[in-house]
């Protein structure tokens, strides 16, 4: 039978057992105040930008020169097959035939048609367009007419998890009153770069993502023919007849003996083509979200004139006992402040609603350091600091 006694010296012995095995911050760190010490933080989805939506693929697919700045990394091969498709993009964008001009953006959850017509009528010979059946436009079949498609890095609720800027996703940071004496004005996480590296790529420029240009489906609409799987034929332009611009001579098509609709050549009738922007796989590496390629994020604690570390370690050396670098860590705060919302102010201009909303915040904030810093002074001096 186990006496109370046992039970007792079991239970402390097991949570002994498991204080050891956590994680700890190091004498010399302290736990993160940012992200209370777990190293990730929820914000604002960098892909979708918190609006939980990204365009469709499919009535509104990605251009030659968005793929071109989406990627750095093709090869000589890709961009030359990126180089031909352009030439097939701006015949679809833009068809300049006489008095024939196709709008380039269709309206919302529609795409234009591929088989260079403009309203559904043929250039020249002024036919109905049998690939879009004479309307000009096409339902994107991808979206249901919606023109965006779910995000796929938020999960749908326009914030995601990442690593925090602050701690760079260690989870903790230098202890100021190891730095205290003789380095008081310079930021203790970045070390007075006003930069630290990038927590989400490291110094790589790129992080692994679902990719944008088919949202991990390995497959995009053929780039030619847009998912249809048949294409107007090259030389009669899907009329079945070579017309002359004047119209004067009409002869059947020698090329596709007058079907002037073919299986695309590109897709092979598959409508389907592997991705342009992953290569076919779904992910990718592609330049980060958060430094946009740079390597490097502002200092959450000092960039722009910031104030934020010394605002952050203000409170834990109240707790440590140290309330005279607690005064002094308030007075460089309050100090920052004032340098720090003069810049904002100035770099903002003459908008004056982002003017008034900033001069509130910086009174909010400056109320809340000099109560804060008055506290501060009582209790030095009552200590007899």
């Amino acid at each position: 039978m186990i006496t109370p006694s046992t039970r007792a010296v079991c239970v402390a012995l097991v949570l002994g057992l498991a204080a050891i095995a956590l994680p700890r911050p190091s004498r010399d760190s302290i736990p993160c105040p940012t992200c209370a010490g777990k190293g990730r933080v929820q914000e604002t989805c960098h892909a979708c930008e918190g609006t939980r939506r990204l365009r469709c693929p499919g009535c509104r697919p990605f251009s030659v020169d968005e793929l071109l700045l989406l990627r750095d990394d093709y090869d000589e091969e890709r961009l030359a097959e990126l180089e031909g498709l352009r030439v097939t993009q701006d015949a679809l964008a833009n068809i300049f035939i006489g008095e024939w001009s196709a709008p380039t953006r269709p309206k919302v959850g529609h795409l234009l048609c591929p088989g260079l017509c403009y309203q559904g009528r043929l250039p020249v010979s002024d036919e109905k367009c049998r690939l879009c059946r004479g309307k000009g436009l096409l339902t994107c079949k991808a979206c249901k007419k919606k023109g965006y498609r779910p995000c796929t890095e938020c999960d749908r609720d326009g914030r995601a998890t990442v690593a925090c800027k602050t701690c760079l996703g260690a989870g903790n940071l230098p202890d100021p009153v190891d730095r205290a004496d003789g380095s008081i004005d310079t930021c203790g996480w970045c070390g007075g770069g006003a930069t630290s590296t990038c927590p989400d790529c490291g110094e790589r420029a790129r992080a692994e993502r679902t990719c944008p240009v088919c949202l991990g489906k390995e497959v995009m609409a053929c780039f030619r023919c847009r998912g249809l799987k048949r294409r107007p034929c090259s030389s009669c332009g899907g009329s079945g007849r070579e017309v002359t611009l004047d119209k004067a001579t009409s002869e059947p098509c020698k090329a596709c003996r007058q079907k002037a609709i073919l299986d695309c050549d590109r897709c092979g009738g598959k409508g389907q083509e592997p991705c342009l922007g992953c290569d076919g796989d779904g992910r990718h590496a592609f330049p980060c979200l958060i430094c946009r390629g740079s390597r490097s994020v502002p200092c959450e604690g000092c960039a722009g004139g910031g104030y934020g570390y010394w605002d952050a370690c203000v409170p834990y050396l109240e707790r440590t006992g140290s309330p005279q670098e607690a005064l002094r860590h308030s007075a460089v705060a309050l100090a920052r402040h004032e340098r720090h919302y003069a810049g904002r102010l100035e770099a903002v201009g003459a908008d004056e609603d982002l003017l008034l909303e900033l001069r509130r915040e910086r009174d909010r904030e400056r109320k809340r350091l000099k109560l804060r810093h008055r506290a501060l002074q009582r209790a030095v001096k009552a200590g007899g600091g």
